[in-house]
């Protein structure tokens, strides 16, 4: 738990540090926007508020568990991307859909300690998740309003895919089916076979800036926790190799323990493979652009649609 919320720290403070290189030569423009937008949205009807949009992430993804540090390496980044569509629904509140694809791995071989180099198990896998996540910004953010910046927090449900792989001999192996930690074994009776479609929690922080008024940018870090131990096929003692061998046959055994010692692993049943007291996680940190497909904002400048969409006329101060 300690590693976690060093890693959690690590990506607040990097997210921090973008946002300061960002928002100091928008001040002047931030602070225009607070003397205006009390008179905006005082006036403005509901209606003008609300609005849809359709946008892509741009992001890299990693995760954290057995085989990798609070720190990642960089040899376990991975670029992932996704699409969403996102529901303006007033200042303060926005909901959205969408799907993120992406890759995750980790590798005793960039770990820190002699132990894990010996232990030598690696693996990788696609993610590929859908999820709903609702957004939530202190501050009001505009749709109608160019170069408004806001922070935003947010939190949802997921579901998930993943299949753990490694390579063996040259050959590409999904480890699921070989149940390296004897799951299933009549001999490991509370080892279950766990699922590869499962829920996560995505949630985290970032900040959005409309650039104009029919596209958004932004940055986010998301955490995704999970309620699974197996996204890298390690979580708990390594079983014996004889339950393995009945179970899912040579090729389970071979890859259940990788050490570079003797073949027999005679001496392994009982030891430490994992730690089962923390679930893994997987993360999506990245860009966000979007841009508006329903919004009365569209036709905002238009004098003749102002009465259609029941916008207020603005001085030139407050546009």
């Amino acid at each position: 738990m300690k590693h976690l919320l060093l890693h959690i720290k690590s990506s607040i403070l990097l997210l921090l540090l973008v946002w300061t290189i960002a928002y100091l030569p928008t001040q002047q423009v931030a602070a225009q926007f607070i003397e205006s937008h009390t008179y905006k949205y005082k006036h403005k009807p509901k209606n003008v508020i609300k609005s849809w949009e359709v946008g892509i992430l741009l992001a890299e993804t990693h995760y954290f568990g057995d085989l990798a540090s609070y720190i990642p390496s960089p040899s376990i980044l991975h670029f992932a991307g996704g699409f969403f569509v996102r529901y303006q629904y007033n200042p303060y509140w926005a909901f959205r859909a969408g799907y993120n694809q992406g890759a995750i791995s980790g590798n005793d071989a960039y770990l820190y300690k002699d132990y894990f180099k010996d232990r030598d198990l690696n693996f990788e896998s696609n993610i590929n998740e859908g999820h709903l996540i609702a957004e939530f910004s202190p501050s009001p953010f505009s749709v109608c309003r160019h170069k408004s910046l806001v922070r935003y927090f947010f939190a949802g449900i997921a579901v998930f895919h993943f299949n753990p792989y490694t390579f063996y001999n040259g050959q590409l192996v999904y480890l699921q089916p070989l149940n390296t930690e004897g799951q299933g074994s009549p001999d490991y009776p509370e080892r279950k076979p766990y699922a590869l479609t499962q829920i996560s929690i995505p949630f985290g922080t970032g900040f959005k800036l409309a650039l104009k008024q029919n596209l958004i940018i932004g940055i986010e870090i998301g955490f995704r926790k999970t309620f699974t131990d197996y996204l890298d096929d390690v979580s708990t003692t390594y079983a014996a190799p004889k339950a393995i061998a009945a179970n899912t046959g040579g090729l389970a055994v071979a890859l259940a323990d990788r050490t570079p010692y003797d073949g027999s692993l005679t001496w392994h049943p009982g030891f430490t493979r994992g730690n089962p007291n923390y679930k893994d996680w997987y993360f999506f940190n990245g860009i966000t652009i979007s841009k508006l497909l329903i919004s009365p904002c569209l036709k905002y400048h238009e004098p003749k649609k102002r009465k259609l969409y029941k916008c207020p006329k603005m001085s030139e101060k407050s546009h």
